[in-house]
């Protein structure tokens, strides 16, 4: 069952702080919407709903201080483009956010505690995300799974717990100038790494210096320089 259906594109829905109570034992979803654009659902107080938020072609929208205690999926998000999650928070929920084949999101200032995952990026091509200044205290805070879940920008996160997990790291974007993410209570997840350029440098030769006679008015001479690298990245030329 939903406790709200929206059904039209470019509305607002703002609960003012009301407490919305569901029974999790019916499986409720407190907000539904598909196939719908520029929605905006704010302040809204989720306690005891199986899924807070089921979106599906769900775009151009944005999501807004709104919390979830005690459930099953927070957003639970298939196929969602260019939408926006910001100030949300949950406690107590098994997955936050899930994101299903959904690119182009930006999830800021977002705090999950108590659960199993906070983000969960599962099947292919969830691209171009940002996940930047969110809290995040779960089992799996950030868990990205499958090929092609790439060009997902995640910094500036602080992970508490098991940290962050993702099986091809390479394709995701941590570190923007050196910029990463904050790791606490030996959490642990990609890091920035520090790129050293070298800057060879070679001082000036040195003197003449006489080693030995050679026939016919001849000297052996030999002289020198030192090459070094002044930004100490330990590589030499």
């Amino acid at each position: 069952p939903y406790g709200l259906s929206i059904t039209v594109n470019n509305i607002k829905v703002s609960c003012n702080n009301t407490i919305l109570k569901g029974n999790i034992s019916n499986y409720p979803t407190a907000f539904f919407a598909y196939d719908k654009t520029n929605i905006s659902i704010e302040n809204c107080r989720l306690v005891d709903y199986n899924t807070g938020f089921g979106f599906q072609n769900v775009n151009n929208s944005y999501f807004i201080n709104n919390t979830m205690t005690n459930g099953s999926y927070g957003f639970d998000i298939y196929y969602g483009n260019k939408n926006s999650f910001i100030k949300n928070r949950f406690n107590n929920v098994y997955t936050s956010f899930w994101l299903y084949r959904s690119s182009n999101n930006s999830f800021l200032n977002n705090s999950v505690l108590g659960g199993t995952t906070g983000f969960l990026m599962y099947e292919n091509n969830t691209k171009n995300n940002l996940l930047y200044n969110n809290f995040s205290s779960d089992y799996y805070n950030i868990h990205i799974l499958n090929n092609n879940n790439i060009n997902n920008t995640i910094i500036k996160n602080i992970i508490n717990g098991n940290g962050i997990t993702d099986d091809r790291e390479e394709d995701n974007i941590y570190c923007i100038n050196n910029t990463g993410n904050i790791y606490i209570n030996n959490a642990t997840g990609p890091t920035c790494y520090v790129i050293c350029n070298p800057n060879i440098i070679n001082t000036t030769f040195s003197n003449w210096q006489n080693i030995s006679c050679l026939k016919i008015d001849k000297m052996n001479q030999t002289r020198s320089r030192i090459q070094y690298d002044i930004n100490n990245c330990n590589i030499t030329q």
